[in-house]
């Protein structure tokens, strides 16, 4: 899922991490990815956020926004609400759309 992300997005921190797994969906655009094993990519995101405070700046409100309105436990519910109401219509109708 990204927990270590989704934390320190949560706190403001910007997030570098892989396009791996569910990496890619909680960062979104509000942090850097690169693709696994490649270290030199890596290393290039790493030296643009130490050399660049604005960026670090912009992407800790960017990543803290961005769990606060995604990640949160009314957007979850919501989300299986949705799900759920549209799985009963779908029995309803008798099993199409």
């Amino acid at each position: 899922f990204g927990m270590s992300a989704a934390e320190a997005m949560a706190c403001g921190v910007p997030v570098v991490g892989t396009t791996a797994g569910g990496i890619p969906e909680v960062i979104g655009d509000a942090g850097l990815l690169c693709p696994p094993k490649n270290s030199d990519m890596l290393a290039e995101k790493l030296d643009s956020l130490l050399s660049d405070s604005k960026l670090r700046k912009e992407m800790g409100e960017k990543g803290s926004r961005r769990i606060n309105e995604l990640f949160t436990w009314k957007h979850s519910g919501d989300t299986i609400e949705s799900y759920l109401l549209l799985m009963l219509q779908i029995n309803d109708s008798g099993g199409t759309r």
